[in-house]
């Protein structure tokens, strides 16, 4: 846990974390933490982050980019949990049906995995200023993949009907 808050420290990522907040709150957690990148970001003076020169311009824009991935997978996962505890409570049957509570369970479970996935990473390069760019691609891959996870588990129909939201 140390070792995550130096990182967020050198990243100037906000310490914590939108999955440790309520479920209702996540979205809007993930919202307000896509809008202190995007303050931090101004900092810099970069319009494009194509064109970030230097290893904090670098930093910023992948931590936008972070905050970014993590409130569409905060957007898609909230109505997942709508949808599967909607169909929890209309399921029958002698058998209670936990679709959420599973769900919310591997939403945590992927949380602590992503972190320490992208911790290792970032052990790797450690010895280089690249090891916090690294980190953010870990867990940027890794947030896309889970959202796309959820998109196509709970977000799609088994017939022709369009999905619930667009494929991530």
């Amino acid at each position: 846990m140390l070792s995550t808050l130096i990182l967020l420290a050198l990243l100037q990522a906000d310490p914590v974390s939108c999955h440790e907040v309520a479920t209702n709150d996540r979205l809007a957690c993930g919202r307000r933490a896509v809008e202190k990148a995007e303050a931090r970001l101004a900092e810099f003076d970069v319009t494009d982050c194509a064109e970030a020169m230097t290893t904090l311009e670098m930093n910023a824009c992948g931590a936008l980019d972070l905050a970014r991935a993590e409130e569409q997978m905060f957007r898609y996962l909230g109505l997942a949990l709508e949808r599967v505890s909607r169909s929890d409570q209309e399921a029958t049957g002698p058998d209670p049906v936990e679709s959420a509570r599973y769900l919310e369970a591997s939403q945590l479970a992927w949380a602590e995995y992503a972190n320490q996935a992208c911790l290792a990473v970032y052990e790797h390069w450690k010895g280089g200023t690249i090891r916090g760019i690294m980190w953010q691609g870990c867990r940027i891959e890794l947030t896309r993949e889970r959202t796309h996870t959820i998109w196509a588990n709970h977000l799609t129909h088994m017939d022709n009907s369009p999905p619930v939201l667009p494929e991530p």
